[in-house]
C-alpha cells in the first residue's frame, strides 16, 4: 500500500473573493449531492422543477464550501486509508488536525464514485461519522413533508437558505 497522502491547507494570497468565483466550475461536475438527497418526491416534481432544484442545490452546496473553507486554513489532512466499495465506489478517510493542538481532530471520510469512463464524482462527504447525504435528505423531505408534498417548497427554501447567507 502506498504511503498516505498529506496535505496542507493554507490561507491563500487571492482570499475569500476568488475562491467563490472559482468553485462553481470545480464543484458542479464533482459533487452528486443534488442527485442523491432528492429523496421519494423527486418522481412528483415537474421537469422546470427538476432544473431548478439541481442548480440551487449547486449553489448552495458551493456557498457552503465557500463559506466553511476558511476553517480548514492553518489544519493538517493526512489520509487514513481507502478502500474499494465495489467496482465503482471508494471511500477514502483520513482526519484535520491543528498543529498548534488548539482544535481537536477531526475525523472526515469522502464517498467517490469512480465510473472507469466519466470523472470521479464526491457523492458524499462524512464528518465524525455523520453523514453529509443523510442528513441533507432527511432535511429535505422534512420540508416537502411539512408543506404537503410540494417538492417547489424545497427550492422556495433552499433559495431561502442561500439568500440569507
Amino acid at each position: 500500500m502506498p504511503a498516505p497522502a498529506r496535505f496542507i491547507i493554507r490561507d491563500g494570497p487571492a482570499g475569500l473573493m476568488p475562491r467563490s468565483v472559482s468553485q462553481p466550475t470545480t464543484a458542479q461536475p464533482t459533487i452528486s449531492l443534488s442527485h442523491s438527497s432528492r429523496g421519494p418526491y423527486w418522481r412528483a416534481a415537474t421537469d422546470q422543477e427538476r432544473i431548478t432544484y439541481i442548480q440551487t442545490m449547486r449553489d448552495v452546496m458551493v456557498g457552503t464550501v465557500v463559506r466553511n473553507f476558511d476553517q480548514l486554513s492553518g489544519l493538517n489532512f493526512t489520509t487514513i486509508d481507502s478502500q474499494a466499495k465495489g467496482e465503482k465506489m471508494v471511500l477514502v478517510r483520513g482526519t484535520f488536525n491543528d498543529a498548534t493542538g488548539k482544535r481537536p481532530p477531526v475525523s472526515v471520510g469522502w464517498r467517490v464514485i469512480t465510473p472507469s469512463a466519466a470523472p470521479a464524482k464526491v457523492l458524499d462527504v462524512e464528518i465524525e461519522n455523520i453523514s453529509m447525504l443523510v442528513t441533507q435528505k432527511q432535511e429535505n423531505i422534512a420540508i416537502i413533508r411539512k408543506n404537503e408534498g410540494r417538492f417547489s417548497a424545497l427550492i422556495e427554501a433552499m433559495k431561502e437558505r442561500r439568500q440569507s447567507r
